[in-house]
C-alpha cells in the first residue's frame, strides 16, 4: 500500500480487490452521520465506496489519502480527522460469490 498510512490500512485482500474493480475510479472512504443511539463503530461512521477520480478529486469534503495498488484513495474530512487518532483497517469480506 502507498497511501499514507497514519491511521489507515488495506488488507493485502482489499489492496487487490481495489485493483481489480476500480475501472479508473477512486477508492472513497465517506463520512456517515452516526445514528442517535449514539453507535461509535468505524463500520457505522465510513462507508466505502467508488467515485470517478474527477468527482472525487472536485468534491471539496474529500481529500487525497494517497494510493492502494495505483487506485486513488480519497478520504471525507471529518474521516480523515479520525484517523489522524485512531487505527482503521479496510477489509474485505465474503458473502458467498459477493465482495
Amino acid at each position: 500500500m502507498s497511501a499514507q498510512s497514519g491511521g489507515l490500512s488495506f488488507t493485502r485482500e482489499a489492496e487487490r480487490l481495489c485493483a481489480r474493480q476500480a475501472k479508473g475510479r477512486a477508492v472513497v472512504l465517506e463520512f456517515r452521520e452516526l445514528s442517535p443511539a449514539g453507535c461509535c463503530s468505524v463500520g457505522a461512521m465510513v462507508r466505502v465506496g467508488w467515485r470517478s477520480v474527477a468527482a472525487a478529486g472536485s468534491d471539496p469534503d474529500l481529500t487525497r489519502w494517497g494510493e492502494v495498488d495505483g487506485v486513488p484513495v480519497l478520504v471525507h474530512h471529518v474521516v480523515r480527522r479520525f484517523l489522524a487518532d485512531h487505527q482503521a483497517r479496510v477489509c474485505a469480506r465474503a458473502f458467498g460469490p459477493f465482495r
